[in-house]
């Protein structure tokens, strides 16, 4: 009887620890959210034809921030680009505002510098503001079959304090101006994709030199985002190893019972 009681409770008790692991899901939603932006067709420029489709997906887990891009090009088109992300305006020309994220899909590289606002592929060499450097940056990176996706974490880049506003107070409006790549309900987008690019770097990740031959172009201005669902909530694998202990335990604790009962 002893023994049956002390199956019973140890059933019972993973069971109930079970239960309160379960509450600790996989992703809070409540403090989660996420955007995304979905363009198709060609854009302009010597190499205009070479997009086809451009996404863009900005995500907020709990203070983790990460960024989404998934490219289709025509095929052997496009080995890189240059990309700055806005909240809602055309970035370009906007200075200290937003980060330019370099991609090389050849050496499969992803570079962040503050944008200096002009219209031009020279914001890592003019001024140089590096923020970040991705390696092993896209998933899918084939540029025969005009392909490229990544997701990276922009937490830092998002972050980020510009060089002009570091001897500000940290009240100062200006301090509040820097969006990073950050977009929520509206977007904007200035992006430039190359092909034929040339690009070194520096040990400490930043780049050497960006060279590319023809250049196509998508300017986008207040475009509406979707807003996407939070993930299904999913209770973590332990709990739901613990949760089959404890119905083990009071499985064999109940065929007892029947045994003793008989």
């Amino acid at each position: 009887m002893k023994k049956l009681m002390g199956l019973l409770g140890v059933g019972a008790l993973a069971a109930t620890f079970s239960m309160g692991l379960g509450t600790s899901l996989a992703h809070a939603s409540n403090d989660f959210e996420s955007w995304s932006f979905h363009r198709s067709g060609k854009g302009g420029g010597p190499n205009a034809n070479a997009i086809k489709n451009l996404g863009l997906t900005y995500t907020n887990d709990g203070g983790v921030e990460s960024l989404t891009g998934s490219f289709e090009f025509a095929q052997n088109s496009t080995e890189g680009f240059w990309l700055v992300i806005s909240d809602g305006p055309n970035p370009k020309f906007f200075q200290n505002e937003y980060a330019i994220l370099y991609g090389d899909l050849e050496n499969n590289r992803i570079t962040a510098y503050n944008y200096n606002g002009e219209n031009k592929a020279d914001s890592w060499n003019d001024p140089g503001e590096f923020i970040a450097s991705f390696t092993d940056a896209f998933s899918v990176s084939d540029v025969n079959a005009g392909l490229a996706e990544f997701t990276i974490d922009v937490t830092n880049i998002n972050a980020y304090v510009p060089q002009d506003f570091r001897h500000l107070p940290a009240n100062d409006p200006k301090r509040d101006r820097w969006d990073g790549v950050r977009f929520e309900h509206e977007i904007g987008i200035w992006f430039h994709f190359v092909d034929d690019l040339s690009a070194s770097y520096r040990r400490n990740g930043r780049i050497k030199n960006f060279h590319f031959g023809r250049e196509g172009w998508v300017d986008i201005k207040d475009r509406k985002t979707k807003r996407n669902p939070p993930p299904t909530d999913v209770p973590e694998p332990a709990s739901m190893g613990i949760l089959g202990v404890g119905l083990i335990g009071m499985g064999i604790a109940a065929r007892r019972r029947r045994q003793a009962a008989a």
